[in-house]
């Protein structure tokens, strides 16, 4: 007898992320799919796709959520809780067996969880749970070495952390855009009042929005803020071999599993053309800057011209993030240009799965679009620049773990040349996430 299987989808995640999953899960009998999209930044062509699943009866059914964004107004925000606190009562009529999700703590997930029955098995994918080892790299490094003899080696510069209030406001200053006492008193009012309002949202969303609905609040454990994923679950399958080490200490009463990331039979490499290949970089890092610093444009500049060089082109291609424009970009251009380097952007509703085999490398700050483009294309050499991605993070090769397959250009420039070698990447991860789905989840108490 097949069982229902619900999965949550983030809306832009879709097509790198779960849509193989859904493939894979539907070549066995076991399972009726259902799915359900935060709509998150979705792609055009999502819904185009999501009728064709459902009409080739792959999947079962499909909800997709009010738009979200981070800029959302409280209006907005109020009607998205009416709504899909109305609209997902439907999922207690669909007999659900598991659920499938990135998260438990976000309030798609909480307005799901309250209308699945308690015997419900809870599988959470830890796409995000990197950021556990941001916030607790101390805890983290500290596991990894007392019970696995694996040390780091932290490759830390004396630049400020730019990305903060007081860097924004000087780096203004600095551009004279703001030239009196005057306007210093209004950014910071400006400032304080957005950080109020910040404190509203959250309380509106996580408080007093899911009391009136559905009698409840949205609370959090620190684990649940520290790993923006969740404690709540049954299994917890990671794509990092230190994420499992770690988490099966910090968890030990949890099933926690390595699985391959979920696009990894996507690479098309042998279907195409291999000469004269460009390179593809992402441009969310530095997020909506407007403009980079001096230091930040030098290290990024310094870290791309030696790529290129290696990889013996001057053609460099950028993808926005599908959650918003980097204005950054366009100025950071001009420098390339500079250098005699040609540059294009591509859409970014374009999936990984669907372009990285195109590209010779793909190389740049630290993002999760790292692991989407290693896992998509066995042969494309992937680095990262641990320099500009201090931007965002303090940490940030080893907040990516053991990162396999990705090469790093550290802190001063430096890099070992095998990086930019093409070999063939295989995962060390035995199973597939439906492998597991398949052959653990029976096994798997409340």
């Amino acid at each position: 007898m097949k069982k229902n299987i619900l999965i949550n989808a983030i809306g832009r995640d879709f097509f790198n992320f779960f849509e193989p999953i859904v493939y894979d899960l539907s070549l066995n009998d076991k399972w009726n799919i259902h799915i359900l999209i935060e709509n998150w930044y979705s792609s055009k062509n999502l819904v185009t796709k999501l009728n064709k699943l459902y009409s080739e009866k792959i999947i079962e059914s499909f909800y997709i959520s009010p738009r979200m964004d981070a800029k959302m107004s409280i209006f907005h925000l109020y009607n998205i809780h009416k709504s899909i606190n109305k609209d997902l009562k439907r999922i207690a009529n669909l007999n659900i067996a598991y659920y499938l999700t990135i998260s438990t703590i976000n309030r798609f997930d909480k307005y799901i969880i309250n209308q699945l029955e308690k015997n419900v098995k809870i599988i959470i994918l830890g796409k995000y749970v990197r950021y556990y080892f941001e916030f607790k790299a101390t805890e983290v490094q500290k596991i990894l070495y007392e019970n696995y003899n694996i040390s780091f080696h932290n490759n830390k510069n004396n630049k400020i952390i730019e990305n903060n209030i007081f860097y924004n406001f000087i780096h203004k200053i600095r551009r004279k855009k703001l030239r009196n006492y005057f306007s210093y008193f209004y950014y910071l009012i400006l400032n304080k009042l957005r950080i109020l309002y910040k404190k509203l949202f959250i309380l509106l969303d996580r408080k007093i929005f899911p009391y009136f609905f559905l009698g409840k609040t949205f609370t959090m454990s620190e684990f649940d803020r520290l790993s923006q994923t969740g404690s709540n679950f049954d299994l917890l399958i990671v794509f990092d071999k230190y994420e499992e080490l770690v988490f099966k200490k910090i968890l030990n009463n949890k099933k926690i599993f390595l699985a391959k990331y979920p696009s990894n039979k996507n690479c098309f490499c042998d279907k195409i053309d291999n000469i004269n290949k460009p390179v593809l970089s992402p441009v969310s890092a530095f997020g909506e800057t407007g403009k980079l610093s001096d230091y930040y444009s030098k290290v990024l500049l310094r870290d791309i011209i030696n790529s290129l060089k290696e990889l013996k082109t001057n053609e460099i291609h950028f993808k926005h993030h599908p959650d918003f424009k980097s204005k950054w970009i366009y100025n950071f251009v001009l420098l390339l240009k500079k250098n005699n380097i040609k540059t294009k952007f591509i859409s970014s509703d374009l999936p990984y799965e669907k372009i990285i085999c195109n590209y010779k490398a793909f190389i740049g700050l630290t993002s999760e679009s790292l692991k989407d483009a290693r896992a998509c294309c066995q042969n494309c050499i992937i680095v990262s620049f641990e320099a500009a991605s201090q931007f965002r993070y303090n940490q940030p090769k080893f907040i990516f773990g053991k990162s396999e397959g990705i090469g790093w250009i550290d802190v001063n420039g430096n890099y070992k040349k095998d990086i930019f070698y093409k070999k063939e990447y295989q995962y060390s991860a035995k199973y597939s996430i439906v492998e597991i789905l398949n052959n653990v989840l029976d096994s798997v108490g409340k």
